[in-house]
């Protein structure tokens, strides 16, 4: 199974992006955000079970946006995101499976912000600095994979 996570180290079944660049930041307009390290692991494949996870941007807001939804996807092409090109499409699950962790995705609606983490702590964090939370986005693979019993 390929996966990918958003930061590139590769295998015979696993892939992982490389980091972007400053100016590739730049160009989408988030060199705010560094890059902070791999959160999770995502497919670049459709495997079984998993679900597009696609990724837009919004230059107004400085936010970047991911779904599974495709109801979600019109809206936010509809209100100013476009489609990222260029990065790998990738693929996650939309229920827990074995392994599988929560990729939670909370929302600031003063900083017009969508983060995503997989971590309690930081989504925790984030909770107390005017974030809501929206949803689990879906399910991830922990970048340390852990092996069912």
């Amino acid at each position: 199974m390929p996966c990918h996570s958003t930061d590139i180290i590769t295998t015979p079944s696993l892939t992982m992006p490389t980091p972007p660049t400053s100016t590739s930041l730049m160009k989408e307009g988030v060199a705010k955000y560094p890059l902070q390290g791999v959160a999770a692991m995502v497919f670049v494949t459709n495997e079984e079970s998993t679900v597009p996870f696609t990724r837009l941007f919004n230059p107004s807001a400085t936010d970047t946006f991911y779904t599974t939804s495709t109801t979600e996807l019109d809206a936010a092409l509809q209100s100013g995101y476009s489609l990222v090109t260029g990065d790998p499409e990738t693929f996650i699950y939309p229920t827990q499976i074995c392994g599988s962790v929560p990729f939670y995705r909370l929302f600031n609606g003063n900083a017009k912000d969508n983060f995503y983490t997989t971590s309690e702590s930081e989504r925790t964090s984030f909770l107390s600095q005017g974030y809501a939370d929206v949803e689990i986005a879906g399910y991830v693979l922990p970048f340390e994979a852990s092996q069912c019993d």
